[in-house]
């Protein structure tokens, strides 16, 4: 790697996105640099790749938004039915690569070739930075936010989880584009396709402590950052949702929401057990904070009886069983506040 690299993409990573468009061919526009920041995310070195997630988003404008996330997309690993990865087409970013292909061993996708986990964890962080940095400043209900959901919701739908997951550090990647990309389909006022997607592939990961990765002899920092990763969203969308949500009809019921609750607070990785508790501890605060409204009472009394005869039990069980400092600490916050 140049020595010059990483100053340059901190640089670019302080840039502020522009809300006028350039002219097509502008010199003097910084989406000039756009195609080699995304070239970064095929490096090797994991600290570039994510300098160059952060330096993406000031370089796109708001109208190639849609068009750099699908380009950016069809790099990930599809279902053997899905559509290859290299019939799709492509303009910003490949104009420039494709003078270069010295540099595309490892994106020449085709059906019998994938690209390698270091591009594909660079791509998530790109895309992930993208939704969070980009699509969070255009207008509620805008025609471009829709477009985003729109064409990401079928690429998404369509992943290869298998091979994404063999791999935590790309799993988590995965997950947080997955958020963030639920989190703006619930601002369009869409179906929450994305956020059952959310639920069911955090669930799954949290339901296969008996899976080969999780074997392992060898305490993994990746796969606890996963297990972790997934129980704080499980519970961040199933509960904190819960109380709130308008939907007629909730995927989520009280049984699985306590089975899962149960699982997590006696697992054997203490970060799994401490998110959980986190997480239980805003649900506790938000019950309070909303226990005094008028319109609300009445529902969040429900849930306040609900926890009190299924989860404080656990809680107290928890107190009993429990070793860990900050597990405990969180086991009696959560047993003070109810």
């Amino acid at each position: 790697l140049h020595p010059s690299l990483a100053p340059v993409l901190l640089i670019l990573s302080r840039l502020k996105p522009s809300n006028i468009n350039s002219g097509t061919g502008d010199w003097l526009s910084p989406s000039a640099f756009m195609p080699y920041v995304c070239r970064c995310a095929m490096q090797s070195n994991m600290k570039v790749r994510i300098l160059a997630s952060r330096a993406l988003a000031p370089l796109v404008e708001s109208d190639m938004l849609p068009c750099v996330l699908h380009e950016l997309a069809s790099f990930l690993p599809m279902q053997s039915h899905s559509v290859p990865q290299g019939s799709m087409k492509h303009s910003y970013i490949f104009n420039t690569l494709l003078d270069h292909p010295e540099d595309l061993d490892d994106i020449q996708a085709s059906p019998s070739r994938t690209p390698s986990y270091n591009t594909i964890h660079g791509v998530l962080l790109q895309i992930h930075s993208l939704l969070t940095e980009n699509c969070v400043t255009l207008p509620p209900n805008s025609v471009l936010r829709n477009e985003v959901v729109s064409m990401l919701s079928p690429i998404i739908m369509k992943i290869d989880k298998r091979k994404i997951f063999r791999c935590p550090m790309v799993g988590v990647a995965f997950l947080e584009v997955l958020q963030s990309l639920a989190k703006i389909e619930n601002s369009c006022g869409s179906e929450y396709v994305l956020w059952d997607i959310l639920i069911q592939t955090s669930a799954q990961i949290l339901d296969n402590p008996n899976d080969s990765v999780l074997n392992q002899s060898t305490w993994d920092s990746t796969l606890v950052s996963l297990r972790n990763k997934a129980c704080s969203l499980y519970f961040t969308e199933a509960l904190m949702w819960w109380p709130c949500s308008e939907r007629q009809e909730w995927r989520v019921n009280d049984d699985q929401i306590l089975d899962k609750l149960r699982d997590c607070i006696f697992d054997c990785m203490y970060e799994v057990r401490l998110g959980a508790l986190k997480v239980l501890k805003r649900f506790f605060d938000f019950l309070e904070s909303n226990y005094t409204v008028n319109d609300a009472a009445s529902f969040v009394m429900q849930r306040i009886e609900w926890t009190a005869s299924s989860v404080l039990p656990l809680v107290i069980e928890c107190l009993k069983t429990e070793t860990h400092p900050r597990c405990l600490r969180y086991a009696l916050l959560n047993y003070f506040t109810f």
